[in-house]
């Protein structure tokens, strides 16, 4: 399921290509508007195929209207992998409450992974404090650990030059353990591509309106479990 701009038919694309590889098949393909208004249809066939995984890609309205038409037709996918974007809106949990509990997101990032470091804690409860209560979301760890290269470059560099700091930024070892690292691996960069080739998906379900992470396990908080359908948190079972 995804949207019908470049970014829903890349993801789309990507996915019918190393699908085909594993040999699994597509039961439902479905593509729609932005401001599509009713996914009934597109539920109904879900409803009909049962799929084994939906793979999902849609902004907040879209999400937002296909996890309520979900529930509301008593629908419950085996899982639900979103591709971090409309389920990841600050809106979405207070929109559709527990009916989006089960569901699994992949992000850059998540609030359990300074859980999982205490001596980082203070980055988080500094950044609510200044931001009047808003908390950290994988964009705000982004853009910290965006500033704090450029400051390591710079320094690396010892200049204001443009090709000195990339220079030197390119050559940037980072440890997980550094002191304002808040992603759970190294960062370094491809000398070639610029990529860090060290980060790694990290992945999340929504249990009880939170996101909970799974993966990697050094982030996952201590008991936490995966949430399928007929477990208690999931919301057709909260429903009956």
């Amino acid at each position: 399921l995804r949207q019908n701009d470049d970014w829903g038919q890349a993801l789309g694309d990507g996915w019918q290509e190393e699908l085909a590889a594993l040999d699994i098949e597509i039961v439902v393909d479905e593509v729609f508007a932005m401001d599509v208004t009713d996914l009934t249809t597109v539920v109904t066939k879900l409803v009909d195929k049962n799929p084994d995984v939906v793979l999902n890609a849609c902004y907040f309205q879209s999400m937002s209207l296909l996890t309520q038409t979900m529930a509301g037709v008593g629908y419950e996918p085996k899982a639900m992998l979103c591709s971090s974007s409309g389920e990841t809106d600050n809106d979405f949990i207070p929109t559709v409450g527990n009916n989006a509990d089960g569901f699994f997101t992949v992000s850059g990032w998540g609030e359990d992974v300074l859980a999982s470091m205490p001596d980082k804690a203070w980055i988080g409860e500094e950044y609510i404090e200044r931001n009047n209560g808003e908390h950290y979301t994988a964009e705000s760890a982004a853009g910290w650990a965006a500033a704090m290269v450029i400051c390591e470059s710079l320094e690396a560099a010892g200049s204001d030059d443009a090709e000195a700091i990339n220079t030197a930024m390119r050559a940037l070892e980072i440890p997980e353990d550094s002191w304002w690292n808040i992603y759970p691996y190294p960062i370094s960069f491809n000398q070639e591509t610029g990529k860090n080739e060290n980060a790694i998906p990290v992945m999340g379900q929504f249990q009880d309106t939170k996101i909970k992470l799974i993966y990697p396990e050094s982030i996952a908080v201590e008991g936490t479990e995966l949430v399928f359908p007929g477990y208690e948190l999931s919301p057709v079972y909260k429903n009956r």
